[in-house]
Formats: structure tokens, sequence, C-alpha cells
């Protein structure tokens, strides 16, 4: 018995109306299957939760063995901190205390959104679990949501089922997999595959969706407050996105207001960015540029090997994999002269294949943001996710069996899950196969959390006056001045401390240095006696000093918002303000402009 269902895709979308060649469905024997696939690809909740099957299936692994990359020990312990902080009830903590000793101003300069989202789960499971397995949870549920925004990106070009599939594969794109949980642990790094296709979204809503402004400028702030870098280079790939889109579309309200959107959601991210931008002076921000960190040393094609061969031959296989897949899916839409529908996602493809290889050079060189950025692989997020949906779009416009096509369409897919297969077991190195015998994954958990509990943190926070490495500040603070605050090298004093504000009652008999174990920093106000003073930092350890005459003295150190601080919120402030006029209007325009129509 044969059984034919015929369906129309134009109803999906508004890219394509000509139904290709799953909108004719021959079915023998049992019709109930192919029924029961599309109803479980088309209903929002049943696709969330196999893309949750999957994201569970995928993260398994790493929640075994989490975590192996070579800086996993920072993200545990400033995830570990950021809890500690928030359940005191400050909800945005930018300093760190306990960390490298005398604390540390770290999230002055790196992102919050992911420590946010693991606190969560931390505070939640935290007295059941490890805080490297809550981690790890945490990565996996942000995987599940790029999943589930990126199936929603897919749906607006291909067929519903493809779109499904498709999402599952933007599980296990080999750069975020096997290079940002595997090989680095860029936890805030990946956040990037959720809201760089979430902008896109919204971009690709602007018309239809009366909230898409809004969506947009949050998300673009959220992208912002993750990973500035990449946010950066994500802005540059979605203002490219944009023009395409609204141009071919002639569409300049939206490119309005859009353009809008995104200037709002700079504004939202104020609050982070200002502080971030300059304040960078008060720590030891060279680092981050020095050799070894800037984009020349990492363009492919000019690669130099570092201590860890690894890396230079990973990012170059990962380029070659979706460089395959990008030409076969050209072809194929070239075949079924469907690049305009591609444009778009060609267009970015093409940007961020340059921007990774040496001929770009000049540009990261001479632009001085884009110099900031340090890496170039960074653009492996858009390169990921614009070569995915081309590939995507290009596999959905085949409109019968071809043998050719069939072909491309197998060597794409083949390339894009075994290459991915090879880069992850790269990545993971001594560590694989992953198992609880594992000799050496359990010795390199165990110097995690030997550091985890040192709170040795990355030397290139430490402020400006710290001119010994973290372990020997450490060392310092925890021997010598056993946590106390020292008078001339031999009188101890207990610090009483209440959230950010310290307290030291003491009396002394003579002049001299009182040392506090606290780092000089521009955030802090010290008092002495109830007046305020002007604290210097101590030498090569950069700990706050107070001179104190003969005496009774109450020394207390309380935390200031600088104007920075200051400045960021008032900014993020008017932002919203003007977001939420803005949506006002643009619904009122929108209104307007259905009542023309009728």
């Amino acid at each position: 018995m044969f059984i034919y269902i015929r369906y129309s895709c134009a109803q999906r979308s508004s890219h394509f109306s000509e139904p290709s060649w799953r909108s004719v469905i021959l079915i023998e024997g049992n019709w109930r299957t192919v029924i029961g696939t599309k109803i479980l690809a088309e209903n929002f909740w049943i696709a969330s939760g196999v893309l949750l099957i999957a994201t569970g299936l995928v993260m398994w692994p790493i929640f075994l063995a989490a975590p192996v990359g070579h800086d996993a020990f920072l993200p545990e312990l400033w995830a570990t901190r950021v809890a500690e902080t928030i359940v005191t009830g400050n909800l945005y903590p930018r300093w760190l205390d306990d960390v490298n000793g005398g604390g540390s101003p770290v999230l002055f300069f790196y992102g919050i959104v992911f420590f946010w989202i693991s606190s969560i789960f931390i505070i939640i499971f935290g007295d059941f679990v490890s805080v490297n397995l809550c981690l790890m949870i945490s990565v996996g549920f942000i995987s599940w949501a790029s999943g589930i925004v990126i199936r929603a990106v897919l749906i607006q070009y291909v067929e519903i089922r493809i779109a499904l599939l498709f999402s599952i594969l933007y599980l296990i794109l080999p750069y975020r997999y096997a290079i940002d949980f595997w090989y680095r642990s860029a936890f805030a790094e990946s956040m990037a595959y959720f809201w760089f296709p979430f902008c896109i979204l919204q971009i690709l809503k602007l018309k239809n969706n009366a909230l898409a402004g809004v969506w947009l400028s949050v998300g673009f702030a959220g992208f912002i407050m993750s990973h500035l870098p990449t946010a950066l280079l994500g802005g540059s790939a979605i203002g490219l996105f944009l023009l395409v889109q609204c141009g071919k579309q002639a569409d300049f309200f939206a490119l309005a207001k859009a353009v809008v959107a995104l200037a709002l959601g700079v504004g939202i991210s104020a609050l982070y960015l200002i502080p971030a931008l300059y304040l960078q002076e008060s720590i030891h921000a060279e680092i981050w540029w020095q050799e070894g960190f800037r984009a020349s040393d990492w363009l492919i094609g000019s690669m130099e090997a570092p201590k860890d061969a690894r890396l230079p031959l990973m990012l170059p296989l990962i380029f070659m994999v979706w460089s395959l897949v990008g030409i076969i899916s050209i072809m194929l839409l070239r075949q079924q002269n469907s690049i305009a529908m591609a444009g778009s996602w060609i267009g970015m493809t093409a940007f961020s294949a340059f921007m990774m290889t040496a001929p770009s050079s000049v540009l990261w060189e001479n632009l001085p943001l884009l110099f900031k950025v340090q890496f170039p692989w960074r653009m492996f997020v858009i390169y990921e996710v614009s070569c995915l949906v081309m590939f995507a779009i290009s596999v959905n416009s085949i409109k019968r069996f071809r043998k050719s096509e069939v072909i491309m369409a197998v060597i794409g897919g083949t390339a894009m899950i075994a290459g991915g297969a090879v880069i992850t077991f790269l990545a993971t190195g001594p560590y694989f196969p992953v198992s609880s015998n594992n000799d050496k994954l359990i010795g390199y958990h165990q110097t995690v959390e030997d550091f985890v509990s040192q709170g040795r943190g990355a030397k290139e926070y430490l402020p400006r006056e710290v001119q010994v490495k973290p372990v020997d500040v450490i060392f310092f603070i925890r021997n010598e001045l056993r946590r106390s605050a020292v008078f001339e090298g031999s009188q101890f004093f207990p610090v009483g401390q209440t959230g950010m504000k310290m307290s030291i009652n003491l009396e002394v008999d003579q002049p001299g240095t009182l040392i506090v174990p606290r780092f000089s920093f521009p955030i802090w106000i010290v008092r002495v006696n109830g007046r305020e003073i002007q604290s210097t930092p101590s030498v090569s350890y950069g700990l706050i000093s107070v001179q104190l005459t003969p005496g009774h003295h109450l020394v207390e150190i309380a935390r200031t918002w600088v104007w920075q601080e200051r400045l960021g919120a008032v900014i993020s402030i008017i932002s919203l303000v003007a977001l939420l006029y803005c949506q006002y209007w643009w619904r009122s325009r929108a209104v307007e402009s259905s009542t023309r129509r009728i």
C-alpha cells in the first residue's frame, strides 16, 4: 500500500514557497511513523525534550571528566566565590574575596552572565554535588538553550524536521565542544553560541514580532556582558547580516529599528562595559597582549606552535572541516538556484573566514579595539554557526534525489561529524578514555582542587601595585600575615568582616604602618576613627597600608562605587528607559500600519 502525504513548507517559512522533495512523502506500510516524526519535530515542547536528551548524551563525558581544560581552575574558583557573594545579597559581585590572597577585581573586566547562571545551580545543588559538576550542568543548560534558539533560526529557512536534526548537530560543533569545553574550559566564551543566533533570530523577526526589537537589545547586552571580545566580533557579523537582510528586503524601517536596538543594548551593558574599559590601567592588562597572546600569533596560515602544539593542529583542522562544508553548501545551493536564500549566511561565512586567516593581519594590528580581542580564532563562533545554517539550507534545497547531490551532502555531514570526533580526541589528550580510574584525570582534578582551595587566580587580574606572582602573595598573606592585619611586622590584630566591609580595632604604642590583608584598589575607602584618609599600597605585595599614630584606633575599609561604575549605571538606566519608550513607539507604529492596510 502506498500513501501520499502532502504538506506545504511555505507555511513554515517566509523565505521559500516552492515545495521541496520533502513536501511529498512516499510511505509504504506504517504511515504513523512519518506522521509521528512530523509531530515530534513540530511541537516545541517535544522538540525541546529531544534536544534535552541529546544534550545529556553529548555532555555525559564532560560530566564524568569535568573539568580538564588548561584554565579549568579559574571558572571553578570564580563561580564558587560569586555564588558565596550572591548568597550575602550582593547580586553583582565585581570584587571576589579570597582570590590571590588579597581579593580580585576580576569581574570588573570579565563577563558576569555565565557566573549568574552557574550560581543558580551551585546554590541549589552545591550541598549535594561538587562545584565543578554544577559548572558542567550550567554548561549543559546553556548548550540546550542554544539548541532551542538555533532550531528557531533554522525554522525560518528549512523544513521543521531538518531544523531539529541540525539543532542536534549544533550541540557538537567542533570548536565549541572540543576547544571551548574540553581544551580551554572557556565557558563564558561558549555563551556566544546562544547569544549570536539569538540576536540573528530577533533580526529575522523584526517585521512580524512586536517585541523583537526589545529582545534584540537585551540579547546584545547579554552578549557583551557574557564575553566582551567575542561580542565585539559577533557584533560586526550581526551588523553585516543586518545590512544584507534589510537591504535585500528594502526594509529601511527594520534596519533603523535594529540599529537603535543594538545601540541601546550597548547602553544597557554600560554598567559592565564602562568599568571594564576604563579601569584596565589598575590591573596588569598588558599581559593580555604580550607575546603569544596577540592576534598576529594565531592567524591561520601564520601560526607558531607554543609549548602545547595541539592547538595549532586543531584550529586549522577545524577551519578545513568547515571550509569543506561551506564549499559543499555553496555548490548545492548553486545547483538548486538557492544562493539568494542563504546570501546573508554566505556573507558572514566569508567574513569570518577572512578574519581568521593571514591576509587579515593588517586589520588586527592596526585597529585598536580589534587588537584587544587577542585571538582571531574566536571568530569560529560566527564561522561554525554560519556554515551550519548554510549547510542546512543547502540540504533543504535539494528537490529530488540526485546522486551527486546526495553524495555531496553525505560528504559534508560526514566531514562535520568525523572531523569533530577527531578534534575532540585531540583535545581530550591524556584524559581519553574518560573513566573514573584514569590516573591522569584524577591527578588533574586534584591539581584543580588544590588551586581552588588556595584561591589562586589569574595574574593579569592582580592590581597594578602587586609585583609578585599569585602563589607568592598567597603564601605571604596566609603564612606571614596569618590572614590578620599586621602592625610593624610584629603585632597581629584580627580582622572583622561583614560583606565587603573590613574593620580592625587596635591599640598601638608607637607610630608605624598597619598592613591589611586586602589588595589596594580604587574602590576602597579607608577611615581611621571615622575620618577618611589616603592609604598607600605596600611595596611588592600591593596590600592596603595605613599610617597610624600611638593610641587606640578603629580602622575601617569600605567599598565605594568609582566614577566608572556610577557613569555606567546611569547610562544603563537611561538606556532601559529609552528602550521602553522605543518599544511603545514601535508598537504604536505597527498598529497604525495595520490599521492603514485594513
